[in-house]
């Protein structure tokens, strides 16, 4: 990210996610730099560097404000940018085609979606459809009266058209924040909300919220002929808590994600609670559960849904969201064949580095791999900017050196860092061999590695993984290394002298004997001067 990062004085949001590991976010500065949307990705997909970020300003040839905010598996990044139009730079809903990404220059196509009279805006997701359909927020001037509307615009079609998404009857103003494409007919289902009044948009007092509804638009494939509207609205608003005392009308919703099942997440707004927003989650036939007084979470805190995932061939659903008043993510999930959620707040993973908190979760995709911000513990470690976590699954933690494996490479990182973890660093923010989290590495975290050894990871598809070949794969040989003197002395008093055999015998073991061998090598090498 030019400027913003040689000295980390950035903050970085994740915000949208791909199924094979694509992130896109915006890069915030307060001290000097323009905000500059970004993208990463894990595999090197789409020709992009493995695991380092990507202007998408410079994308486009361009210096001005960018923010990306999805992805979808085709490449294409939904976001906003600012584009010159000769006396001004509006923020303009702005589409990037990575499909397009050429290494050599850095560049991409991308366009900025209507004409600059239909005013400022951004779009906000993208789905997995074919065509894929592009939605957003544009705001029109009538007079002095700003006129915020939902749009979708169809991925191939020219850059100028687009369909406005209207609100409810009686209502002026609509906002598009998730699309999704229906399982069962292909039609594109967009999230989002539909408003009596613009004051404070989004909303900021009670009475604001309180004239807010949840909305979700099936946009019909194929359309039907005009003058028939392209979309059906659907309410999503007051069917839940059908036993509790507050009059129904008074509960007004925010929708901010939907699936392909048309399952929708959000928030209500609570007006005994001075309008704070609680988590909900409604089916697609609309009844909604309240997810923001579930066990585990403050009832008294603002929680929303972010995200969620397609319904699984078991029934089984995750989300993610924030916990507003704990600064803090949110996993709420249900299981195969149960109707009821539950939630877990971030803070209480087991996450890994450890010096790292999430504040909170933006986006999931269909592997379970979860995107977030989080803060380093030290508050000098980047002087206390957020930055942009990728979570996925713990299998991998012992995969130190991001090979797909779990071998002598990642024995040979282990040692490297044996004892007290240093002072992180800017630069260097993680100790990443303390496996278990406890300010060193030691025999612990040795055990851990040597439980599973032999593992594969694999977090990259076969097309996109750059760094695909292992070493076992190889024939090099690197996948026995026996590693350091003092590791070869250690494992020598069980009789072996060859890690992996040494390995094979050690995951036989139970979990006691584990601990006591793990603790024996560990005082072996700590005596070795290791």
């Amino acid at each position: 990210m030019p400027g913003c990062t040689t000295d980390y004085r950035a903050s970085f949001f994740p915000r949208g996610l791909n199924d094979a590991g694509t992130v896109v976010g915006l890069a915030s500065d307060f001290g000097g730099c323009n905000d500059d949307g970004w993208v990463w990705s894990l595999c090197g997909e789409f020709e992009l560097p493995v695991r380092s970020m990507r202007s998408l300003s410079a994308m486009i040839s361009s210096s001005f404000y960018t923010e990306g905010n999805e992805v979808n598996n085709a490449g294409v990044v939904a976001g906003a940018a600012e584009i010159f139009d000769g006396k001004n730079a509006p923020q303009r809903p702005f589409v990037w085609d990575l499909a397009t990404y050429d290494s050599g220059t850095g560049l991409a196509t991308g366009f900025a979606i209507g004409v600059a009279e239909d005013g400022t805006g951004a779009a906000t997701d993208v789905n997995d459809g074919v065509p894929a359909q592009v939605v957003g927020t544009m705001t029109r001037v009538v007079g002095s009266t700003p006129f915020p509307y939902a749009f979708s615009h169809s991925f191939g079609s020219s850059p100028t058209s687009f369909v406005e998404l209207e609100p409810f009857p009686g209502q002026l103003y609509s906002s598009a924040q998730s699309a999704s494409v229906s399982s069962s007919s292909g039609d594109a289902l967009v999230a989002g909300t539909s408003s009596e009044n613009n004051t404070g948009f989004p909303p900021v007092t009670c009475d604001d919220q309180l004239g807010w509804n949840g909305i979700r638009w099936t946009l019909l494939d194929p359309p039907p002929a005009p003058p028939a509207d392209p979309y059906v609205k659907d309410d999503v608003r007051e069917d839940f808590l059908t036993s509790g005392p507050i009059d129904l009308l008074l509960w007004k919703t925010e929708s901010r994600a939907v699936n392909s099942s048309g399952m929708t997440g959000g928030h209500y707004f609570d007006p005994e609670l001075s309008c704070k927003r609680r988590a909900a989650f409604w089916s697609a036939g609309g009844i909604a559960q309240d997810l923001g007084g579930l066990t585990g979470l403050d009832p008294l805190a603002e929680t929303t849904v972010n995200a969620m995932t397609d319904v699984d061939s078991s029934g089984g659903l995750i989300i993610v969201g924030t916990d507003q008043f704990t600064i803090d993510g949110v996993v709420w999930w249900r299981s195969s064949g149960a109707a009821a959620f539950t939630a877990t707040l971030a803070s209480s993973l087991d996450l890994h580095p450890c010096e790292w908190s999430i504040e909170s979760l933006t986006d999931i995709n269909e592997k379970g791999w979860i995107v977030g911000v989080g803060r380093h513990s030290s508050p000098t470690t980047f002087g206390g900017k957020q930055r942009a976590l990728l979570l996925v699954p713990d299998t991998c933690v012992a995969d130190l050196t991001g090979d797909d494996f779990v071998d002598g490479a990642d024995l040979g990182a282990l040692l490297g860092g044996w004892g007290v973890c240093p002072t992180p660093t800017n630069t260097q923010p993680y100790c990443l061999a303390d496996l278990n989290c406890s300010g060193g590495v030691d025999g612990a975290d040795l055990g851990i590695l040597l439980g599973a050894w032999g593992n594969t990871c694999v977090l990259c598809d076969e097309g996109f993984q750059s760094m695909a070949m292992s070493t076992a794969e190889s024939g090099d040989g690197s996948a026995s290394i026996n590693g350091p003197a003092a590791f070869l002395s250690a494992i020598g008093m069980f009789g072996f002298v060859d890690v992996d055999e040494f390995a094979e015998w050690y995951s036989e073991l139970s979990s006691a004997e584990h601990a006591s061998v793990a603790e024996a090598i560990g005082a072996a090498m700590a005596g070795g001067g290791m």
